[in-house]
């Protein structure tokens, strides 16, 4: 079994699933309303397509290297040659990551709260069968 492919597919379709989410309630809330929720789809879209993108074309520049005027992209320790607009432009979209991915979260938690239900505070303990 190609566990690595698994993990990769497990990690896309619930990156997928959390961006028909995000989608689903940036269009619930309308246009002009719904910003963090277009924050978040946007986000999670970035995140979808590093994945994808990154399994496709051989892995990531951070994990490559440059040797000779060779470019190289890395995958846990498999080394793809590639040329230098790819290698580049994988170096932009996982750097990327460092802004998107914390800010995916930042908007999560902050559509979350706003749309905690409102739990009882004050729970009446007295009556029927409370001691």
């Amino acid at each position: 079994m190609n566990w690595p492919l698994l993990v990769k597919a497990a990690a896309v379709v619930f990156t997928a699933s959390i961006a028909f989410g995000a989608l689903r309630r940036y269009l619930r809330r309308g246009p002009g309303r719904g910003g963090w929720s277009l924050v978040v789809l946007c986000c999670c879209l970035n995140f979808l397509a590093f994945w994808l993108i990154g399994a496709s074309i051989g892995g990531g520049a951070q994990l490559g290297r440059i040797t000779g005027g060779r470019y190289f992209l890395g995958d846990h320790g498999r080394l793809t040659e590639v040329s230098a607009w790819v290698y580049w432009y994988s170096w932009v979209h996982t750097a990327s990551q460092a802004v998107t991915f914390p800010l995916w979260i930042v908007g999560e938690v902050i559509l979350h709260n706003r749309e905690k239900v409102a739990e009882p505070t004050d729970l009446n303990l007295r009556g029927r069968g409370a001691v």
